[in-house]
C-alpha cells in the first residue's frame, strides 16, 4: 500500500472518529435541561421561543417581520442591514420595566445638533444599563408637538415618580471614577440624564462589559458604534415628524421631485436675528463666499436651499437665486440662545431645516453641530460635501472635518470702576448706558501668560480687589479671559486670595476675587 493511500485511509478514520464524538456529545447534552448548557443570549432566546404556544409565536414573528419590512423601506435605516444590526432588539429592547434613564432638557441645553447627538449617546447608555429610555425635552417647548416615536417608544410616562429613588446626573466622563459611579446607579430607579457633552462615550466603546452588551445583544459592532456612524441609525429609530410638520416637508418635496438640491448652512453668529448668539471670527464674508460658491457649482435649473441664523442672509440669497431658492417659513432663532417664547416659535423651522438638509445633493456646512449631524442623515454624507472655514474646504471624511478647529469668541464688557467712580460698571451691572460709548467688545480678545498676541476669550470675568493701604482702594474691573490648559483655570468658577495686577503695581499684592460673569456680562 502506497504512502498516499495510507494517508487517505487515516483521514477517513479521523473523520469517522470526529463524527462519532460529535454525535455522542449532541446526545449527551440533549439529555440535560437546556438552561444547563445554553449560556448565550441567542441560544436562550431559541429555548424561550420553543416554550411559547405556536399561535403566540406567529404573532411575535408577524410583529418582527412587519417591523423589519418598515425598516427596509426607510433608506436611512436600510443602509445598516448589511452591518447585521439587531433592529428588533433596538426597537423594542427587553430592558427593566422599573429602571429608567430619562434624557432631560428642561432648561437651555444646547442647539438642535448638540441635543440630538446627546440623545443618541444617552439611548445607547440606557441599553448598556438595562434601563427603559425616555426623552423629556420641554425647553423651549415640548418636543412632542413636532416629533413622535418612529420605532423606539421614548414618550412613556412613569407612574408615581415621586415614590421612586432618583438621581440627577449633570457630569459624566470616561474616567475610571465615572465608570465606578455608573456601576453604583444600579440601586437607583430613575436617572435624570442632563450631561452636557459626550465625554463619557468612550465607556461604550472600550469598556468590555458595556461593549459586550451592545455587540452581543444588539448587533452593534465597534465600527458601527462610533458616534458619526451610529447617529443616523439611532436617530431614525427614535424620531419621525408628526403629521403637521411632515405636511410641510411633503409640500417642499413636491417642488424638488427629481431635481438636484444644492444647500448651505450659513451660521454667522451674533446678528439682528440672533442678538444673543456668540461672535464667530472670520465669518464676515461667509454669506457672499458661500452663495457665490453655490452659484458656481449649480446649474440654472437646479434648486437651492439655505439654512441660516440671519434674516439678512436669507434676503440676500433670495435676491441672488430668486425662484430657485426653496424656503421654510418660520422665525429664525437659536433655540438655546433666545427667550423661551421666541425660541419656541423658531423650533419648528429649526427641525424642518435639519430634515431638509438630508435631501441635499451637495452641502456647504458651517463649523457647527447642527449642519454636521444634519449632514449625517444624507445617504452619502461625504459626497459633494464642503465646509466654510475662512474659505471653502472640501470634506471627504471625518478626518477632514476635524482638521479645521472650531474657533469662536464671545462678547464681553470692559470697564473699570475705582471706589465707585463708574456706576455703570458697578453692581448691579447696567451694561451700555445711553449717550456713552459702548463698553461691549465684540469679539473680546485677551492675552495669555508667556505667549505673544491676542486670543479669542472663553469667559467674561469680573475682578474685585482692594489695596492693603491704610485707606483701602477698591477696584472693580470687567474684562475677558481664556482657559488654556493651566494658564489660569477660570472654569473653577471663582477664586479668592491675593492677586497681582500689572497695570496697577507689578509688586503689590491685592486681596480680592475673580468671578465668571454668567449673567451680567
Amino acid at each position: 500500500m502506497g504512502r498516499s493511500q495510507r494517508l487517505y485511509i487515516y483521514m477517513l478514520i479521523g473523520f469517522f472518529v470526529w463524527f462519532l464524538i460529535f454525535i455522542s456529545q449532541t446526545l449527551y447534552f440533549a439529555s440535560f435541561p437546556i438552561h444547563h448548557y445554553c449560556w448565550y443570549p441567542p441560544c436562550k432566546n431559541i429555548f424561550l421561543l420553543s416554550r411559547i404556544p405556536k399561535k403566540q409565536q406567529k404573532i411575535i414573528h408577524s410583529y418582527d417581520k412587519s417591523l423589519l419590512l418598515r425598516i427596509h423601506h426607510q433608506p436611512l435605516l436600510q443602509q445598516y442591514e448589511s452591518r447585521h444590526v439587531n433592529f428588533v432588539g433596538l426597537a423594542k429592547p427587553k430592558t427593566s420595566p422599573n429602571k429608567y434613564l430619562i434624557y432631560t432638557c428642561d432648561q437651555p441645553c444646547g442647539g438642535w445638533g448638540d441635543r440630538t447627538r446627546k440623545i443618541v449617546g444617552a439611548y445607547l447608555l440606557s441599553l448598556v444599563l438595562n434601563r427603559t429610555f425616555i426623552i423629556n425635552m420641554t425647553w423651549p417647548c415640548p418636543i412632542t408637538h413636532l416629533l413622535e416615536p418612529n420605532f423606539i417608544q421614548w414618550n412613556q410616562t412613569i407612574k408615581h415618580p415621586s415614590k421612586r429613588t432618583s438621581l440627577i446626573v449633570n457630569n459624566l466622563t470616561s474616567s475610571d471614577r465615572s465608570y465606578g459611579e455608573v456601576l453604583l446607579w444600579n440601586n437607583i430607579d430613575i436617572i435624570y440624564f442632563k450631561v452636557k457633552d459626550l465625554s463619557y462615550y468612550s465607556l461604550l466603546l472600550w469598556r468590555d462589559d458595556f461593549y459586550r452588551v451592545l455587540h452581543l445583544q444588539y448587533g452593534l459592532h465597534r465600527s458601527t458604534l462610533f458616534i458619526h456612524t451610529a447617529f443616523t441609525l439611532i436617530y431614525e429609530l427614535l424620531f419621525k415628524l408628526k403629521s403637521h410638520p411632515q405636511s410641510h416637508m411633503n409640500e417642499i418635496s413636491e417642488k424638488i421631485q427629481s431635481k438636484s438640491l444644492y444647500c448651505a448652512h450659513i451660521r454667522i453668529g451674533k446678528n439682528p436675528s440672533n442678538p444673543n448668539d456668540i461672535i464667530f471670527p472670520k465669518r464676515e464674508r461667509m454669506n457672499t463666499s458661500v452663495i457665490g460658491f453655490l452659484k458656481k457649482i449649480s446649474k440654472l435649473n437646479e434648486l437651492i436651499f439655505i439654512s441660516t441664523d440671519s434674516e439678512e442672509v436669507q434676503l440676500y440669497a433670495r435676491k441672488k437665486f430668486r425662484s430657485r431658492l426653496l424656503t421654510i417659513d418660520g422665525l429664525i432663532r437659536h433655540i438655546d440662545r433666545s427667550g423661551k417664547k421666541l425660541a419656541c416659535d423658531g423650533l419648528e423651522k429649526t427641525i424642518l431645516d435639519f430634515y431638509m438638509i438630508s435631501r441635499c445633493s451637495a452641502l456647504v456646512m458651517s463649523k457647527s453641530a447642527f449642519s454636521f449631524w444634519a449632514n449625517m442623515r444624507r445617504l452619502k454624507p461625504y459626497e459633494n460635501l464642503y465646509l466654510y472655514c475662512d474659505g471653502i474646504k472640501t470634506i471627504r471624511g471625518p478626518g477632514d472635518y476635524d482638521r479645521y478647529p472650531y474657533v469662536l469668541s464671545i462678547s464681553c464688557y470692559k470697564c473699570l470702576s475705582i471706589n465707585g467712580s463708574n456706576p455703570s460698571c458697578e453692581d448691579p451691572f447696567q451694561g451700555d448706558v445711553t449717550g456713552k460709548s459702548s463698553l461691549l467688545y465684540a469679539p473680546c480678545l485677551t492675552n495669555l501668560r508667556g505667549r505673544k498676541g491676542l486670543f479669542p476669550a472663553t469667559h467674561c470675568i469680573k475682578l474685585v480687589v482692594r489695596s492693603r493701604a491704610s485707606i483701602p482702594i477698591q477696584y472693580m474691573y470687567r474684562t475677558c479671559g481664556r482657559d488654556e490648559a493651566d494658564d489660569n483655570g477660570i472654569t473653577r468658577a471663582s477664586h479668592c486670595g491675593f492677586l497681582k495686577l500689572d497695570w496697577i503695581d507689578k509688586n503689590q499684592r491685592l486681596r480680592g476675587c475673580l468671578h465668571i460673569c454668567d449673567k451680567d456680562a
